[in-house]
């Protein structure tokens, strides 16, 4: 047994030590940042974040912290670069479970609540995992794991390019702040927003204010191979994308290019190990009118015009001039046709066809290639009036090879059998 002399030494040892330590909290590190960490902290956490995710396992790790990632995340101006920002810290992070509303809620900004509809649907209790983290076409990308008892599945968000309004509560109700958006189809509003106003685009398209749509996810085709554009609460534009009925593919917008009035896109559609590329165009001339799904609201409601996106709009203009009739005076209304150069008219069929159909139910069978074979893009490159007739240049092209072939509108007819 010690002596009491030298353990009354020791306790005034140790009392001393004590006075020369500065005075902070009595807890580990890990434990402080899972219980303290706010937004407004993060970039005077992030040493402490590093070790917090050596020490601990990714699934264990709170919520809070993948929320004020998050919350940094969405802070950061439109088409920041992300390979400043050490992005992967963000990887097998969790968090947490979903509310009734299929919802995970979190604070940006103190009192400034983002409510993220992260799992697509109204349900709780899925736990979300940040499973894999990325950069592409200056889009970050997160793809969130959801599982709940035995199911699970996957969304990818992508962050960067568009953003929402974030609402105030309690003392701040009633104000607003723009943030970056955690969007999983970015590429649907970026359409959305084009198709919607004619007018706009014409002005959008002379001073090259159009978004870029590279690598713009566009979500999952529909059993009936669209992806569905909500133009309102109760009106859509029903988009065509696969060219056939099959649901499950993902659609991305890859590329996009402007020629003339012409914006121009293409989309790669993938679906397990199959991969389909489509490419689109959007024309001032071409518009429809749209009117709600539901034939009550279309009697009450007014049609609403947007611009047709297709893959094929060249056969619609062909179409109009092909309608004439045989005594049409072309040489009189020569200055009133649009220039028709860089319309897309499709793909040839097997019989080196493309058909269309300028009136409901009856086909034009044209033999725009000159022999039987399938999978030629045809595009106008020239039109015009010359010499009283009509003038269209088509360019065919299928892997490496091209054909250019000349047709001409004017003074020959044919009969159409109805379908």
């Amino acid at each position: 047994m010690k002596n009491p002399l030298i353990r009354f030494i020791n306790k005034i040892a140790g009392f001393a030590l004590l006075a020369f330590l500065p005075a902070q909290p009595v807890c580990s590190l890990p434990v402080a940042i899972r219980d303290t960490l706010h937004p407004e902290s993060i970039s005077e956490t992030r040493v402490g974040l590093e070790e917090l995710e050596i020490t601990l396992k990714p699934s264990s790790i709170s919520p809070k912290t993948a929320f004020g990632l998050l919350s940094e995340i969405v802070l950061k101006p439109v088409n920041f670069d992300w390979r400043k920002m050490n992005i992967q810290s963000l990887k097998g992070l969790s968090l947490g479970l979903t509310n009734s509303s299929g919802r995970f809620d979190f604070y940006p900004m103190p009192r400034f609540a983002f409510a993220w509809p992260a799992l697509g649907l109204g349900d709780a209790g899925w736990e979300g995992v940040i499973d894999r983290v990325g950069v592409k076409s200056n889009f970050l990308e997160l793809t969130v794991r959801f599982q709940k008892g035995g199911e699970s599945f996957s969304r990818v968000f992508q962050v960067g390019k568009t953003t929402r309004e974030i609402y105030g509560l309690g003392k701040l109700k009633g104000q607003t702040r723009t943030v970056l958006d955690l969007d999983p189809e970015p590429g649907v509003r970026f359409l959305r927003d084009i198709i919607s106003d004619p007018t706009a685009f014409r002005w959008k398209m002379i001073t090259g204010n159009l978004p870029d749509l590279g690598g713009a996810r566009l979500g999952q085709t529909n059993t009936s191979g669209r992806i569905d554009i909500g133009l309102s609460q109760r009106m859509i534009y029903p988009w065509t994308v696969l060219g056939r009925s099959e649901e499950g593919w993902d659609a991305v917008i890859m590329s996009q290019k402007t020629v003339g009035e012409i914006l121009e896109f293409t989309v790669r559609l993938t679906k397990g190990s199959r991969k389909v590329f489509r490419t689109f165009q959007i024309h001032p001339n071409f518009i429809q009118d749209r009117l709600p799904s539901d034939k009550k609201d279309s009697k009450q409601t007014a049609p609403r015009r947007v611009l047709e996106i297709g893959d094929s709009l060249g056969t619609k203009a062909v179409s109009s001039l092909i309608l004439r009739g045989p005594n049409f005076d072309w040489a009189e209304e020569a200055g009133k046709f649009p220039n028709l150069v860089g319309l897309r008219l499709g793909e040839t069929n097997s019989r080196g066809n493309i058909d269309f159909s300028p009136i409901p139910n009856f086909m034009f069978h044209w033999g725009v290639l000159g022999f039987h074979q399938k999978g030629w893009q045809a595009v106008i490159t020239g039109s015009g009036v010359r010499q009283g007739r009509y003038d269209l240049t088509v360019r065919l092209s299928k892997g490496g090879h091209s054909v250019v072939r000349m047709f001409q509108i004017g003074h020959f007819t044919r009969i159409l059998s109805g379908q």
